[in-house]
């Protein structure tokens, strides 16, 4: 009996999985990228106590990502007390799609983190307050000897905040399907663990919390 029921849950989501494949091509049609409300090259050099440098990536890997836009900064502080952060350069990058297609999406960054000698440790998801508002995004632990840095990364598509690459795919179908929009961006915070873990974790979300509004001043909502 037990058996039976199993296979008739797993018919039922087949079904729907195969009834919202088709609902999704009869229903979605074309159509121009949603741009950005300005480019991210105007994103200020200076946050706060934060002070950015430029960076850039190489025409390659922007090949490989298929990015409309993207922002990659090195920021740092000279430190301050009262906000509760140190010298620490925090790498900052923003990858936006104006459209989400075969070949111009996502690349999930369990993939992409592991690189140049670096370990993928732990992974988890953390609340960060941005605008007021709680959210979860994910904190990863990479390590490579005895250096660690602490990432912390999520999804801003068409004004939802999202931790989960799952999710962010399925909201990719619903939104396509219903609203005709796949934009979307890909926002990464790097910050190099020099005395806890839990230090640069404050360090990381504190300066994400300080981007956030500013952030929603150019990606669509």
């Amino acid at each position: 009996m037990r058996k039976s029921l199993s296979g008739n849950i797993g018919f039922v989501i087949a079904l729907l999985i195969l009834a919202s494949a088709f609902l999704f091509r009869v229903s979605w049609t074309p159509r121009e990228g949603v741009p950005l409300k300005k480019e991210l090259k105007f994103f200020p050099m200076k946050i706060n106590k934060w002070e950015g440098t430029e960076m850039s990536l190489e025409g390659r890997i922007l090949d490989v990502l298929g990015v409309s836009d993207y922002l990659m900064r090195s920021y740092i502080s000279g430190g301050d007390s009262a906000l509760n952060i140190s010298s620490n350069p925090i790498s900052l990058y923003v990858g936006f799609y104006e459209t989400q297609n075969k070949g111009k999406t996502y690349h999930s960054p369990k993939n992409c983190l592991p690189g140049g000698g670096w370990e993928l440790t732990t992974m988890e998801t953390v609340p960060a307050v941005f605008s007021g508002v709680s959210h979860d995004v994910n904190k990863v632990i990479i390590q490579k000897g005895l250096e660690k840095q602490v990432v912390i990364y999520w999804f801003q598509d068409r004004g939802r905040i999202i931790a989960s690459e799952y999710w962010a795919k399925i909201y990719l179908v619903l939104d396509s399907i219903m609203k005709k929009r796949s934009d979307g961006a890909f926002i990464r915070i790097i910050v190099p663990v020099v005395n806890t873990e839990e230090s640069a974790l404050k360090e990381g979300l504190l300066f994400a919390e300080n981007i956030f509004p500013v952030l929603e001043k150019y990606l669509p909502g």
